[in-house]
């Protein structure tokens, strides 16, 4: 955003062209265990991965709401450079990732799960009844830890749940519920904008964290004592 405001989109969006070539071209440098195919029969959807597809959509749903609309929204509560949210979300992310991956490993699915959407939720309460560019940023901060923190951890138990040979399948699952809830987010938030405004809008969103956290609760209580929950579970 800093770099369109200051350039122009035109090379912003040129920068970012050149980044996705980079990443092409560090993609053909990775080397990988080959697995077995999953065969003709393999279907384009991973079932077993849906659960966390489900949450991925609530969140991101939110999420789209942020990337459509936080521009605005900033811009009518007063502050000059809504960048500023993007960059603190960032910098929290980056720090999250390695502490919830350290977490989960050690601990299970649900010390990383449960507050991670708890703060999800609670950053889009917070944005909604902001009037004061430090709770903006706050809000920023909570989104980015909690964002952070859920998203990586269910790619990673969409892959543990199923055969090595459909973990290919079981990603595609997990990143289609996350782009659908993107674009549904950003169409459903913009109708609801029209008729409450933004601030309204964002405090609605709250919903989204709500369901996730609900649908993870169901999610682990039909998997309780399983290796699938994530959770260690006492062999004694």
């Amino acid at each position: 955003m800093f770099i369109g405001v200051q350039w122009g989109f035109p090379i912003l969006f040129n920068l970012a062209g050149l980044w996705a070539l980079l990443g092409l071209v560090l993609a053909y440098s990775i080397r990988y265990r080959p697995v077995q195919a999953a065969g003709p029969r393999g279907s384009l959807i991973e079932p077993a991965a849906l659960p966390f597809a489900a949450i991925s959509f609530c969140c991101t749903t939110i999420y789209g709401g942020i990337v459509a609309f936080m521009t605005l929204y900033a811009l009518e509560r007063g502050i000059s450079n809504p960048g500023v949210y993007f960059s603190v979300f960032a910098v929290a992310v980056i720090v999250v990732r390695p502490i919830a991956g350290m977490l989960y490993d050690r601990l299970g699915l649900r010390v990383v799960m449960v507050p991670g959407l708890l703060l999800v939720t609670l950053s889009m309460l917070i944005l909604g009844l902001s009037h004061h560019p430090a709770l903006f940023l706050v809000s920023g901060i909570f989104m980015g830890l909690g964002f952070g923190a859920t998203q990586p951890t269910l790619q990673a138990m969409a892959i543990t749940v199923v055969d090595p040979q459909r973990r290919g399948t079981a990603t595609a699952t997990l990143t289609l519920g996350a782009d659908f809830g993107i674009g549904t987010g950003a169409m459903l938030l913009g109708l609801i904008a029209q008729t409450v405004g933004y601030a309204t809008m964002y405090l609605y969103s709250t919903a989204g964290g709500i369901i996730a956290l609900i649908l993870y609760i169901w999610y682990e209580y039909h998997t309780a004592g399983s290796d699938e929950s994530g959770v260690r579970v006492d062999s004694q």
